[in-house]
């Protein structure tokens, strides 16, 4: 998981960094994120549409535990304004995750 406010380089560094060097160990990795999301549904990414952003985050709540559930690791970013994040967190290492937070 990655944390920081609006602006701060979340997504530039996940994209830089992080999943390169996952490819690079040959490691399937998601990246769950949901302005991407709102941009490819609607074309925009505009966080004054509180009806888009509703559903992208909606999406991006059901595919992080759609892939707790089933196992499988993923990436999501976070402004961690919410205490629902900090029981993302507990959820993922109870179900045996290793979490890293950037």
């Amino acid at each position: 998981m990655v944390a920081g406010g609006n602006g701060a380089g979340k997504s530039t560094l996940i994209d830089n960094v992080i999943i390169p060097k996952f490819n690079s160990l040959n490691l399937d990795i998601n990246f769950i994120n949901a302005d991407v999301w709102q941009l490819q549904h609607f074309g925009h990414f505009d966080n004054t549409n509180p009806t888009h952003a509703r559903e992208a985050q909606k999406w991006a709540e059901a595919e992080r535990q759609k892939h707790l559930d089933e196992g499988r690791s993923f990436i999501a970013e976070t402004v961690f304004s919410h205490p629902s994040k900090v029981d993302l967190i507990k959820e993922a290492k109870s179900k045996g995750f290793y979490v890293v937070l950037y």
